[in-house]
């Protein structure tokens, strides 16, 4: 996560950055998250133009480009960005987040504690977001059920503004 500032600070130096490669190359698609960068397209050689305006922008502006771009086949491999991975017409959870949920849900099963609810919460919204119906028939809810966690999470949040009042 980083430094909570940095984000701001992020969009506002990348800010013309991308406009500018909008407005110049309209038929390639791009979008940036902070410091993840796509540019996608059907034209490889308009791609590969953008990506050089990309980066002498970029280096206008004393920053750099990592060497280890890729210009490939979305449908056979799909993009891997912010935790997924994104094909034509579907998006999977990548591989990582989804060992790292199944093992929360393991040990949730026995002792869920609060904090351990608001995590759950927060990941079912995620899975929510992908096609990750099996996963989550799997290998979520027989480990935890939702309505639990939220009510846990609910009743400590009155808990907690009662004791502030």
């Amino acid at each position: 996560i980083g430094y909570p500032v940095s984000h701001w600070f992020a969009n506002i130096a990348l800010f013309e950055l991308d406009h500018a490669i909008k407005e110049k190359y309209p038929d390639v698609y791009y979008v940036r998250y902070m410091d993840d960068i796509v540019l996608c397209g059907n034209n490889k050689r308009h791609i590969k133009m953008a990506y050089s305006f990309l980066k002498e922008s970029v280096e206008k502006l004393d920053m750099e480009l990592k060497g280890n771009y890729q210009v490939f086949e979305i449908k056979k491999y799909g993009i891997s960005f912010l935790s997924y991975r994104f094909y034509v017409g579907y998006t999977l959870l990548r591989k990582p987040l989804m060992f790292r949920i199944a093992r929360k849900m393991r040990r949730a099963k026995d002792n869920l504690s609060v904090k351990m609810a608001r995590g759950i919460t927060s990941y079912i919204g995620i899975l929510r977001l992908c096609n990750s119906y099996h996963f989550r028939r799997d290998r979520v809810y027989p480990y935890v059920k939702f309505k639990t966690c939220r009510r846990l999470v609910s009743n400590a949040d009155k808990d907690k503004l009662r004791k502030a009042a």
